[in-house]
């Protein structure tokens, strides 16, 4: 017997554990998924008001994404939210003149969500297949990205704050490189982007 197997049968398994351990996985599809995800932010804890916890960033966060600016940016673009059935659907396998959220905006097939979640980028894929990143920076990068002759770095924010508070759109060719995870310092998403041509 090969010591994985040993492993396996001290923990109550045996060699059926190798059988069911990847049909477990596959019971976590991308509808379980979301559905774990939506428990887990609906659940919170309250506080003596009654209030959740967790819901106030969800509340605000809803907000954001149905901003009258935001919906006239839609308008203009020509895209409708993704459907049910294309939610979690990378936006390489999309159909133009959509748009949705993600955590992920720069990765090339970054799945698109119906519903916003705190710190969650917006992108639009339009009629014609260009792909936008909407976000917001200070009034000094809008303008430095708007007028740039050479490569820019800009610090883009999923939501609008004291720093940032100038809704853009960046087309995602303009992206020249990002740092990865940049977000998280609370400086916004930085990235370097391509002169206007």
């Amino acid at each position: 017997m090969m010591p994985i197997d040993l492993a396996c049968d001290s923990a109550g398994f045996g060699q059926l554990g190798f059988i069911l351990f990847p049909l477990a996985l596959t019971t976590f599809s991308l509808p379980r998924i979301k559905e774990l995800i939506s428990r887990k932010t609906t659940r919170g804890s309250s506080k003596s008001n009654g209030q959740s916890q967790r819901a106030k960033p969800m509340r605000e966060s809803e907000r954001i994404a149905q901003q009258p600016e935001r919906k006239a940016l839609r308008d203009q673009h020509g895209v409708r939210l993704v459907t049910d059935e294309e939610e979690g659907t990378g936006i390489d396998k999309l159909p133009d003149g959509v748009y949705g959220f993600t955590y992920a905006p720069m990765q090339w097939d970054a799945p698109l969500f119906r519903t916003r979640t705190h710190q969650g980028f917006e992108i639009h894929k339009l009629p014609d297949g260009t792909e936008l990143l909407i976000g917001y920076l200070s009034s000094e990068e809008a303008s430095q990205m708007a007028e740039a002759t050479e490569p820019v770095t800009i610090h883009l924010f999923a939501d609008p704050g004291d720093r940032a508070d100038k809704l853009v759109c960046i087309p995602l060719e303009r992206v020249r490189r990002h740092k990865q995870h940049s977000e998280r310092t609370g400086n916004g998403l930085e990235m370097e982007l391509a002169p206007v041509t």
